[in-house]
């Protein structure tokens, strides 16, 4: 056989095997994997979809499918980064929850390109004890959440730094009280996908009767190391006069004060720790408070002070731009 030949059979080789990877990433109703991800064309994970396991990357999304991503469906001990470019270039986000609504992230129908990898250590910020309730290790920095008050009886618990859109199955509105972990705080939401009434723990909680959401709690988010809301010292079970609303920096996903919010009651070195980061499109400050914000986490690249009612962060170029504030006054 002459090297020409082989060649020409390595070529053919070649282009075989990568239509046949394309060819599994089309609009359609496939199996979905064991641990991966699903990409659906419609909100709500409906409508057809394509999927990719776990430790699959793609540069460039099917034909027909570019920026038209409306929901995204983890499966097993996996999380997914998508770009809003080919090659994995542009904006880009991480998720290691089910997304079921793109637009409430920003991210609808701008995907391009993606990376699907394997959680290690934990499984959708839980520590691992099966996923459900459990008497598990606890974490240095994070929280768990008991089934009953005075933190007794089986338990989950989440690592600072993670967001929870749905707590784990059989858990959900059972949650009648919470310890917290090392330098932690928690906002907890009564809906899933971080909606409906919500507040903020930075404290253990023995009975969730008294705060008025025993059995309630469907989603959460834990921060920690000095992240954004609030530090232990101010030790309230929960804080009502500083939740949202009430004081310090609260920043929304969209413009007019609308969408997912969350509030900063202390300074913010990573925005990105509270669920927050690269999607902040409007603000507003306590009354006789300046913050400061900047475009890098730990205070720096571009930086302005800010008080007041920002309604609109399109303006002067800070859409979706905030990854660190701190009060200055």
């Amino acid at each position: 056989m002459s090297q020409s030949t082989r060649v020409g059979l390595l070529l053919c080789s070649l282009l075989i095997t990568g239509a046949t990877g394309a060819s599994a990433q089309t609009w359609g109703r496939a199996a979905t994997p064991s641990a991966g991800a699903c990409f659906y064309e419609d909100v709500n994970f409906a409508g057809r979809y394509f999927c990719a396991p776990a430790g699959a990357s793609t540069a460039r999304v099917p034909g027909g499918t570019n920026a038209r991503i409306s929901s995204i469906k983890l499966f097993g001990n996996a999380e997914v980064t998508v770009f809003r470019d080919n090659g994995f270039e542009g904006r880009s986000r991480h998720f290691d929850f089910d997304m079921r609504d793109l637009r409430d992230a920003g991210w609808n129908d701008l995907i391009s390109s993606f990376r699907v990898d394997a959680r290690s250590g934990s499984e959708g910020g839980f520590r691992r004890n099966g996923g459900l309730w459990g008497r598990g290790p606890v974490p240095q920095a994070g929280a768990c959440f008991y089934q009953d008050v005075d933190f007794a009886g089986p338990y989950f618990c989440a690592d600072a730094g993670t967001s929870t859109a749905q707590v784990p199955p059989g858990t959900n509105d059972k949650i009648s009280s919470i310890r917290i972990y090392g330098n932690a705080a928690i906002t907890v939401f009564r809906d899933y996908d971080f909606r409906g009434e919500t507040r903020r723990i930075d404290n253990d909680v023995r009975d969730l009767r008294r705060a008025g959401l025993n059995d309630l709690i469907s989603s959460f988010r834990v921060a920690g190391g000095g992240g954004g809301f609030g530090d232990r010292s101010s030790r309230g079970v929960f804080d009502r006069e500083r939740n949202f609303g009430g004081g310090g920096l609260e920043v929304f996903s969209d413009v007019d004060f609308k969408g997912r919010n969350a509030m900063f009651s202390s300074n913010t070195p990573d925005v990105q720790a509270t669920g927050m980061g690269g999607q902040i499109s409007s603000l507003r400050v306590r009354s006789g408070e300046t913050w400061q914000v900047c475009t890098a986490p730990n205070f720096r690249g571009r930086c302005q002070e800010v008080s007041g009612e920002v309604k609109d962060l399109r303006r002067g170029d800070w859409n979706d731009q905030i990854a660190s504030a701190r009060r200055v006054r």
